[in-house]
């Protein structure tokens, strides 16, 4: 398939919640994370007008991207995108690194046909209930498809199109499927038109979450950020950062970050992440764990920035030293406010 879409990011040293709000306020740009293939995760920024343009067209979530990172490429899909509950603004994006020899788990988007020729809706006056808008696939980059097509013109009243009613190229499987034979998920049908509409009960389940920047198995080292991901902001009214079992953060404020130092742990100790999310009644739901390993050996320690502002000018030095500290670089930036 070919690479349509690209897009440009520097690598961010600045991290943290903080670190992320001045950068969306003063910068215009958004934090990403890439990560994935075998390699460390890389914290990096994106301009907003950018990926904004991009999301605009439907066929970015389920296409192979490039994205070029202080110059180099790399392959990438998109696997997470944090929004302003209330306000046309991105938050936070999340890109997963490919291999063309490595199947890759993607949603696509379903396109519905002939819905205007449905035989349940023409002559027997039914109404189209779409369950799905997408499809969770598996497939090597080079299989992956744009969108899949489900035919609504032969659908009769009462009757529905389920997982295994949609042809998928070939190469291309259905995760729901593949995982248990009896998940055939119900992705439309045609229903007799209610007469009196029913009252509908409220909605009690909180929205899930899950960990976005970070897959189990993971190696991590220094400080890390792990990110949470939603789709539904709004109803949430605080989630829980829990490692090992044990409380570290409760956050109230999306996106929802917990900054983990990683040098109090030995090297080679493993740890379960996991987060709870709470709606206003108090619900509450789990995400499903993570097992990251942590591993400080033979990192460099972190550089650090220290930033000075007058009214006429910022300054900014960033300073690196080796693991047996000796001093490796240093460098000095000037801008004017």
């Amino acid at each position: 398939m070919s690479n349509e879409y690209e897009l440009n990011a520097t690598v961010r040293t600045d991290k943290g919640k903080g670190a992320s709000r001045r950068l969306r306020r003063l910068n215009n740009s958004i934090p990403a994370v890439l990560y994935g293939a075998g390699k460390d995760s890389v914290s990096l920024t994106i301009a907003h007008k950018d990926i904004a343009k991009a999301i605009e067209t439907e066929a970015f979530f389920s296409r192979i991207i490039t994205i070029k990172v202080d110059g180099k490429k790399e392959q990438v899909v998109i696997k997470a995108l944090q929004r302003h509950p209330a306000k046309p603004f991105l938050l936070h994006a999340d890109f997963l690194r490919i291999s063309a020899d490595q199947a890759i788990t993607v949603r696509v988007p379903i396109h519905f046909l002939n819905e205007d020729k449905c035989v349940g809706v023409i002559i027997s006056a039914g109404n189209i209930i779409k369950a799905l808008n997408e499809i969770e696939i598996s497939c090597l980059p080079k299989d992956l498809p744009e969108y899949l097509e489900v035919d609504m013109e032969e659908i009769d009243l009462g009757d529905s199109v389920h997982l295994t009613d949609i042809t998928l190229p070939e190469g291309v499987t259905s995760v729901a499927l593949v995982q248990n034979a009896d998940n055939d998920m119900t992705v439309a049908s045609v229903a007799a038109p209610k007469a009196i509409e029913e009252e509908v009960e409220e909605d009690t389940t909180p929205p899930t979450v899950s960990i976005s920047s970070h897959s189990s198995g993971q190696t991590v080292y220094e400080i890390v950020t792990i990110t949470v991901s939603t789709q539904d902001n709004e109803g949430i009214s605080k989630v829980e950062f829990l490692i090992n079992d044990s409380l570290v953060l409760t956050d109230t404020e999306s996106p929802y970050e917990y900054e983990w130092n990683t040098t109090q742990y030995e090297d080679g100790s493993e740890h379960i992440i996991k987060v709870v999310s709470y709606d206003n009644s108090d619900n509450s739901t789990e995400s499903q764990p993570i097992l990251l390993i942590v591993d400080n050996d033979g990192r460099d320690p972190a550089p650090v920035s220290l930033l000075y502002q007058t009214d006429l000018y910022k300054y900014t030095v960033d300073l690196a030293w080796s693991k047996s500290m000796e001093f490796i670089s240093s460098g000095l930036s000037l801008h004017p406010n």
